[in-house]
């Protein structure tokens, strides 16, 4: 702890959206930050064909950090719209516009918007100077092509490479699905399962679909999400960047031990190979594929407590050791059928500080049990999360009604007080 002040000094691996998210909350919660990030600058944030959904209960969230939507060009959804992949002419056979009323009954909207932007935004306020009365603490430190390769969980000391050892009072994982510090706060290597489907990932300007007549379906009624999917396949596509790129996800099923079609980081294969994995699907469907110029194909991995196998490691997964704890990917991986995984990462980023308000002893045994009570209020929802979304078959499923008011109804900052409070009342540390 910083002599005098109350400050926590606190040390956050990965500067992806869980990264950046806890260091600004930690940042408005008044505490010393610093963040270490393997990519150098030239690769951070480089994300081809990313873009990301924002549901209510993160958008609550980044309001109230100062995150300025109009700013990354986010689009709100408003409605979904389903057709049926070999049908070459004709309308959505279902269009569902509950997304529209989304704002009025949580108060915050569904957005969608660029991951690249996103980080960018999360970036500029977590490293930006202090400004009187703009509720800010210090600025972050951000390093980059900074590698942790080592961590210390009860200590609280991470070990870059080359050697340089850093201590801080909390240690926080958010160095995403293939997370470095996984091992050290397990106590064992513990393997990703393939959940036997792959992505391909790709955006496409808009401007370049606009005078082509085989697009119709698309640009008739651009702003929401399409949905194009059979059995086994879907075919994702919706706006973005003020809604001058179209964002494409394929999800469909692969062989897990092909290196080609599970290799982690992603691939980058043809538009070829993207069209061939949707070959049955309507000319009109595979014009669009057709036109994208970047594509990258991501296998779809999960976290071995949300599989449903027999594995011994089935929820005997932690998310905390000691001084550290993962947020995020490096805690949950999970597929994205519910639209969920950023927004955990974002709810867990936002938990972490209310726990830790300004003078909250650095001690060890205060910091561990803060960390304990921390899991026990994230791993019963995000575990149900989780199942919700690794069991859901072949493709998105649909929230609406017990399940949406579940999801996006969730204050998980307005949660956190009333279960501290009630903890300190209950004679905890």
């Amino acid at each position: 702890m910083c002599a005098d002040s109350g400050q926590l000094k606190v040390i956050i691996v990965g500067a992806g959206l869980a990264g950046l998210t806890a260091a600004l909350a930690f940042r408005r919660a008044g505490h010393i930050v610093s963040i270490y990030e393997k990519y150098p600058e030239d690769k951070f944030g480089k994300e081809i064909g990313a873009a990301i959904s924002l549901t209510p209960n993160s958008t609550r969230i980044l309001d109230g950090f100062g995150v300025e939507f109009e700013r990354m060009g986010c689009v709100e959804h408003r409605q979904r719209r389903y057709f049926k992949h070999d049908e070459e002419v004709g309308g959505a056979y279902k269009v569902d516009v509950t997304g529209s009323h989304l704002r009025d009954t949580y108060g915050y909207p569904f957005y969608m918007v660029h991951r690249t932007d996103l980080l960018n935004e999360l970036r500029q306020l977590v490293t930006q100077p202090t400004s009187e009365g703009d509720g800010l603490g210090e600025a972050c430190e951000l390093y980059l092509g900074r590698r942790v390769v080592e961590c210390h969980p009860e200590d609280g000391v991470v070990v870059l490479k080359g050697g340089e050892r850093v201590e801080g009072d909390i240690i926080v994982g958010a160095d995403g699905i293939n997370s470095s510090l996984r091992k050290f706060i397990l106590g064992k290597e513990i393997n990703l399962i393939h959940s036997g489907s792959a992505a391909y990932r790709t955006t496409i300007p808009y401007d370049q679909l606009t005078e082509n007549p085989k697009l119709k379906w698309l640009t008739d009624n651009p702003h929401g999400m399409i949905f194009i999917r059979d059995e086994r396949r879907s075919l994702v596509v919706y706006p973005c960047r003020g809604g001058k790129v179209i964002s494409i996800g394929g999800i469909h099923p692969v062989d897990p031990t092909s290196s080609s079609e599970s290799s982690e980081p992603p691939t980058k294969p043809s538009t070829a190979d993207f069209l061939q994995a949707f070959e049955d699907y309507a000319p009109r469907f595979k014009e669009l594929i057709s036109l994208s110029p970047n594509v990258h194909l991501w296998p779809l991995l999960i976290s071995p407590s949300s599989s449903v196998s027999d594995s011994d490691d089935i929820h005997s997964n932690t998310y905390v050791n000691g001084r550290t704890v993962m947020i995020g990917d490096a805690a949950h991986a999970m597929l994205p059928h519910i639209g969920q995984g950023g927004a955990q990462g974002i709810e867990d980023a936002a938990l972490l500080p209310v726990l830790f308000p300004l003078n909250t002893s650095n001690s060890y045994d205060i910091v561990s049990s803060r960390l304990k009570l921390y899991e026990r209020l994230r791993k019963p929802r995000v575990e149900r999360i989780m199942e919700l979304s690794n069991r859901t078959g072949k493709g998105f499923v649909v929230v609406d009604g017990e399940l949406e008011r579940w999801l996006y109804g969730y204050d998980v900052v307005k949660e956190g007080k009333q279960a501290l409070a009630e903890y300190l009342r209950n004679g905890g540390k």
